[in-house]
C-alpha cells in the first residue's frame, strides 16, 4: 500500500504513458484498455483518493465476494458479492479464479497524507436486497453498501494473492470443525 502510494506520487512528478504502463505492470490497477486514454487529470484524481489493498485467495469452491473489473464511467477494480449479480451472471462468480476473504489494508489519506472524508468515496446505489429467515418468517430487507463494495467506491484498489492456509472461513457452524479452525 505504501509502495503504491509512493509510486503514484513519483508518477506525478514524472508523468508519461510509458511510466504509467510500467507502474500498471507492477500493480495492475488500471484496465489495460484504458491506459492509452489515461491523462494527468486522471492521475490527479487518483492522488486524492483513499487506497485499499485486498488480499484474495484462490477460489476452491467457497462462496464469497470476488475481484472483478466493474464498468461504469471508468473500469475500476471492485469486490463484487454474489447478491450483486443478476441471475444470468451468477456463473461469473463461480468461474472467478479468486475470492475475497476480507483481508484488507486501507489508507484513509491521499498520497500527500491528507485525511479524506470517506463518505465522498461511497456509492449509495450499491445496496442489494437480501432474503433471510428470522424466527421462522421470511424477511426481505435492503442491505446498505458493504465495506468492500459500495462503501469503498472510487478508491484506488489493488488485489494481491494470499495463501489459502491463512484463510479459515466460518460461514456456518459446521465450518468450525474444518482443519484450519481446530486448535
Amino acid at each position: 500500500l505504501l509502495e503504491f502510494k509512493k509510486a503514484l506520487l513519483s508518477l506525478k512528478d514524472n508523468f508519461s504513458l510509458e511510466n504509467l504502463k510500467k507502474l500498471n505492470e507492477r500493480f495492475s490497477w488500471i484496465d489495460e484498455k484504458e491506459l492509452s486514454s489515461f491523462t494527468e487529470k486522471d492521475l490527479d484524481k487518483m492522488l486524492h483518493r483513499p487506497t485499499r489493498v485486498c488480499g484474495m485467495v484462490k477460489n476452491e469452491g467457497k462462496q464469497g465476494g470476488g475481484p472483478f473489473w466493474e464498468r461504469s464511467e471508468k473500469t475500476i477494480l471492485q469486490i463484487v458479492e454474489k447478491a450483486e449479480f443478476s441471475k444470468n451472471k451468477e456463473h461469473l462468480m463461480k468461474e472467478g479464479t479468486h475470492f475475497n476473504p476480507v483481508f484488507i489494508a486501507v489508507s484513509k489519506t491521499d498520497v500527500f497524507g491528507k485525511t479524506l472524508d470517506l463518505m465522498k468515496f461511497r456509492d449509495a446505489s450499491k445496496y442489494f436486497v437480501v432474503e433471510k429467515t428470522h424466527r421462522g418468517r421470511k424477511i426481505i430487507y435492503r442491505e446498505l453498501p458493504g465495506l468492500w463494495n459500495g462503501s469503498m467506491s472510487d478508491w484506488n484498489t489493488l488485489f494481491v494473492e494470499v495463501t489459502q492456509e491463512i484463510f479459515t472461513p466460518v460461514k456456518q457452524l459446521t465450518d468450525l470443525i474444518g482443519k484450519g479452525n481446530r486448535t
